[in-house]
């Protein structure tokens, strides 16, 4: 019987939608907004520079990473998808996630596999040897300052980053990095800022 039926305004007065309303998705805080915002801006120059120092290592410390490429790489296809990347790392008792989430961050190009200096990048350890660092941060320093002129200015860093990130992003890990506001990035400014990240 109709009459016996709820009207609508009823029905939008019923308990069920208040439940709804109390749950709905809240706005996250503008402050967290902004520190995940400078996490995601970080992480990009983060592993940017971690696959710079890749093209760094020599010798013994590469040789064993190609041991282990070899070994991920078992369809011998010159890049590791997530499948080979994930079941590797699970046999070395990382969690399932865990290692997913670390093929994406190793993934530079997004292209949905990891050539052999993503992975060197993201295996990398920059700080298992202070002096080994301090080299490694000199070689990646050297290879961003193409003048030779010791310090690395702003479209040096647009050349290293510029096909990648936007240029008020480049301009703002810039500033960042130029504590003395110099205008240049000095190696003491380019060290102090890698072993921040």
């Amino acid at each position: 019987d109709e009459r016996q039926r709820s009207s609508l305004p009823a029905c939008l007065r019923h308990q069920w939608f208040e439940i709804a309303q109390e749950r709905a998705a809240k706005p996250m805080d503008p402050n967290a907004m902004r520190q995940l915002a400078e996490r995601a801006r970080k992480s990009h120059v983060h592993k940017a520079l971690r696959a710079l120092f890749a093209t760094q290592l020599q010798g013994l410390e590469l040789s064993n990473f190609k041991d282990v490429w070899q070994e991920i790489d078992k369809d011998n296809s010159g890049n590791i998808d997530k499948n080979e990347f994930v079941s590797y790392m699970v046999r070395q008792g990382m969690g399932p996630l865990e290692a997913g989430d670390l093929f994406h961050a190793a993934d530079l190009s997004s292209d949905g596999s990891i050539n052999f200096n993503e992975f060197v990048g993201i295996l990398f350890d920059p700080l298992a040897n202070e002096a080994e660092l301090q080299q490694h941060i000199l070689g990646v320093f050297r290879k961003i300052d193409c003048d030779s002129s010791g310090e690395i200015s702003f479209v040096e860093m647009c050349a290293l980053f510029g096909p990648t990130m936007s240029q008020q992003v480049i301009l703002e890990i810039f500033q960042d990095m130029d504590t003395d506001k110099s205008g240049t990035i000095s190696l003491h400014e380019f060290m102090s800022f890698v072993k921040t990240l």
